[in-house]
């Protein structure tokens, strides 16, 4: 099994030995955008977050989501290596190694600051897991809303 990166940072493919008992095969995909691993925080945030953050201080509503299975990097990417921990009062945190949302919060806060009162910022930091939407800024004692078909 071998992973092969484009040079322009939107494709990868993998090459397998063997698929099904059929020889060597492979197999393409195709991203906006796609990170190698030693990409640094800050390039995550510039490519995907800030954009979406000058949106919001343009007036427009935004979201950031971070999507994929249990262990793949989600908090890595949202949080940082450290985690919640940014967020502490007099925490020591690698500013280079903030993740997304601290990074999006430090730029709507400046941004507040030298707007003189005429902004307002709301923002929701929500899980869903297992079809259960979480408030995590403040979690009810009975589990979220569920996720449910509507009816026609």
């Amino acid at each position: 099994l071998c992973v092969r990166f484009d040079s322009h940072g939107q494709s990868c493919s993998i090459v397998t030995d063997q698929i099904y008992g059929q020889g060597a095969q492979e197999i393409g995909f195709v991203f906006d955008h796609m990170f190698q691993p030693d990409v640094g925080q800050e390039d995550v945030y510039l490519a995907v977050a800030q954009p979406i953050v000058e949106g919001v201080i343009n007036g427009f509503h935004g979201a950031i989501i971070a999507y994929g299975q249990t262990g793949s990097g989600k908090t890595h990417t949202m949080l940082g290596p450290d985690g919640a921990k940014a967020f502490l009062k007099d925490a020591q945190v690698d500013m280079a190694e903030m993740g997304v949302i601290p990074r999006a919060l430090q730029d709507l806060v400046d941004h507040a600051l030298h707007a003189e009162g005429a902004v307002q910022l709301r923002a929701a930091y929500v899980e869903i897991y297992q079809e259960h939407v979480i408030d995590l800024l403040a979690p009810s004692q009975d589990g979220g809303a569920s996720i449910r078909d509507q009816a026609k």
